[in-house]
């Protein structure tokens, strides 16, 4: 019964904080960051269950079109899921996200591109991951933002960072090989982050 008192009181304490303090605590909270990669591969999956199908008809313009949005969608949230798994890694490895009461994000990265999150987070500690990994995450980095858009901002808008073997990414390079390596990766890099 006291721990429960004692857990009101703390967040009656964070409520008693300025918003800017709020936002600091909140946008540096690694089980915030870590439920919210949770809920994305959660989402990814449920999503895959219902896509996973070759068209009937691949004559069938909208049933093609659509088949290929829904995995373009999977593929985002996938995405999105590491990227907030590795800033969650680096908060774990001691950063900071946010700081008076700004996003500050992970220096010396682009955004959504899992290449750069993944080379900084690991600058200073071993990556668990091997070429073979980088290069499928490299490939995903392009449907966080392909995924939600049908276009990209601007005709000069470059591709995520590719590891320097491998070739432009493409939408129709992937095969359940490459599902079961994202699933392999994920228990990799969850499994670095000790609660």
């Amino acid at each position: 019964m006291d721990d429960d008192f004692n857990d009101d009181d703390e967040d009656d304490e964070y409520f008693d904080l300025p918003p800017q303090a709020q936002f600091n605590i909140s946008g540096n909270d690694i089980e915030k960051w870590r439920y919210k990669s949770i809920a994305l591969f959660e989402s990814a999956k449920s999503l895959a269950k219902n896509c996973c199908y070759t068209p009937e008809d691949p004559e069938d313009i909208h049933s093609v079109f659509k088949w290929i949005e829904l995995h373009g969608v999977f593929r985002m949230l996938y995405g999105m899921a590491f990227e907030c798994l590795f800033k969650t890694l680096w908060l774990v490895f001691g950063n900071t996200l946010v700081s008076n009461g700004k996003y500050r994000g992970i220096p010396e990265t682009k955004d959504h591109d899992l290449c750069s999150l993944e080379k900084k987070v690991f600058e200073n500690v071993d990556s668990c991951l091997n070429d073979e990994e980088r290069k499928i995450l490299a490939r995903l980095s392009f449907f966080i933002t392909f995924g939600r858009y049908p276009i990209r901002k601007s005709v000069s808008e470059r591709h995520p960072t590719a590891p320097e073997d491998d070739k432009p990414v493409y939408w129709c390079r992937w095969s359940s090989e490459d599902y079961e390596l994202l699933k392999s990766i994920e228990e990799k890099l969850m499994g670095l982050i000790e609660i």
